[in-house]
């Protein structure tokens, strides 16, 4: 089973998918000053039709390692507008 949302939210996500992909060629990875970073959507119905989420900073050890840090959350109102999120997503985005 999928999640729904409005219109207005998606055209939100759509625009920072479009960015992500221009950037990195992924739809959900971006970059804000020299660091990786992703994004990851919640599959939770939000009453309002919004969305929301999880922001992870990406790291590499000297082995190549991967590793992801949580560090914030996003939230986009169902009327398109974000509510929340951090300031690497705002800047890596240009949002």
């Amino acid at each position: 089973m999928g999640w729904s949302c409005r219109t207005d939210a998606m055209k939100t996500m759509d625009r920072w998918i479009e960015k992500c992909v221009a950037q990195t060629g992924s739809q959900n990875v971006f970059n804000s000053d020299g660091t990786k970073y992703f994004w990851e959507n919640s599959c939770r119905e939000l009453a309002d039709g919004g969305i929301g989420g999880k922001v992870f900073r990406m790291t590499e050890d000297s082995q190549g390692v991967g590793t992801a840090s949580l560090i914030g959350t996003f939230r986009i109102g169902g009327d398109g507008r974000i509510l929340r999120c951090p300031k690497v997503l705002r800047t890596g985005l240009g949002e």
